[in-house]
């Protein structure tokens, strides 16, 4: 978390043109991962979102967010939707070439939390038992 506020902080210090983006709502951010979810496993070309990460003073490549078809046994989160699976695979922890999928959804989850307030909840309706005679 600590690296997360840091890259936040030099983010609103530097030059927001170099770092072009687009903000998004916490709903929209589930939205463009369900965009790559779709991107992965239903078009014709396969598809792997990548980001660069620094490591021993060298950039590589590793998976951003990678969601497959099907059921395995490797599954780090596995769900079932319209009768079809779809499972994010163990990534290999501690790796340089670890896969990110895991912390993509943590970091979605804290922005939906961040973003709930307690107003924003379903109300729930109080029942009374009064003992009658």
């Amino acid at each position: 978390m600590i690296k997360f506020q840091y890259t936040l902080r030099m983010i609103r210090l530097l030059d927001k043109n170099a770092f072009p983006g687009k903000p998004r709502s916490p709903e929209g951010i589930f939205h463009y991962l369900g965009e790559l979810i779709a991107a992965q496993n239903y078009s014709p070309q396969p598809y792997t979102p990548m980001t660069f990460v620094e490591a021993g003073g060298k950039r590589r490549l590793v998976k951003l967010f990678v969601v497959e078809r099907g059921v395995s046994a490797n599954a780090a989160v596995q769900v079932f939707f319209n009768g079809e699976g779809f499972h994010i695979p163990r990534p290999q922890f501690g790796s340089v070439d670890e896969e990110r999928s895991l912390q993509v959804l943590d970091l979605a989850s804290q922005a939906i939390v961040m973003a709930t307030s307690k107003d924003s909840l379903p109300k729930t309706n109080s029942v009374s038992l009064v003992a009658v005679r």
